[in-house]
């Protein structure tokens, strides 16, 4: 489809430079607009709810390094990617649907400082398999697409304790 679409986008100036006109009834009418207006719908068409930008979506959020939390307005989790389910130390099978405070309960204490007004961002130390980590946090609101009433909230935790260390250490050099 794309080696199709390739041949369109020259084939259609050229006819147009060549004033071979292939609606004769109209012969004002350009080629190339029409021929850019149909892939514009199909490049829509790849993208749209069954296409490209659902698969997309769902990899990035699968791979990304840092942790995503998804939680509703009673505070149950009810979505994480694969480093949130390492970083909390439940799977999804045993997490979601469940209070964080039942399942991971640092977080309670950091959602504490979220207010509803505003999200949160700054460093926390959180112990994950037992060693101490920093993370970089962010708590976004989640809110409803057209009453803009809050429905949730996304965490997002980048785990900086490797940053912090050589922080650390380049303070204690000076």
């Amino acid at each position: 489809t794309v080696s199709l679409g390739n041949t369109f986008t020259i084939l259609a100036p050229s006819m147009d430079l060549l004033a071979i006109y292939p609606f004769a009834p109209f012969p004002n009418l350009q080629f190339v607009c029409i021929v850019i207006s149909i892939l514009d719908f199909f490049v829509a068409y790849l993208l749209s709810a069954e296409g490209l930008l659902p698969t997309a979506r769902a990899r990035i959020f699968e791979e990304i390094q840092d942790a995503v939390l998804v939680l509703d307005h009673h505070n149950n989790l009810i979505d994480m990617n694969p480093s949130g389910a390492k970083i909390i130390g439940k799977s999804e099978a045993t997490a979601l649907g469940r209070p964080i405070s039942m399942i991971w309960p640092q977080g309670t204490d950091l959602l504490a400082t979220q207010t509803e007004a505003a999200p949160f961002n700054g460093e926390h130390p959180f112990i994950v398999n037992g060693l101490e980590m920093t993370f970089d946090v962010n708590i976004s609101p989640a809110l409803h697409p057209t009453s803009r009433e809050r429905i949730g909230q996304v965490i997002v935790l980048r785990n900086v304790t490797g940053r912090e260390r050589m922080e650390k250490a380049l303070q204690e050099r000076t």
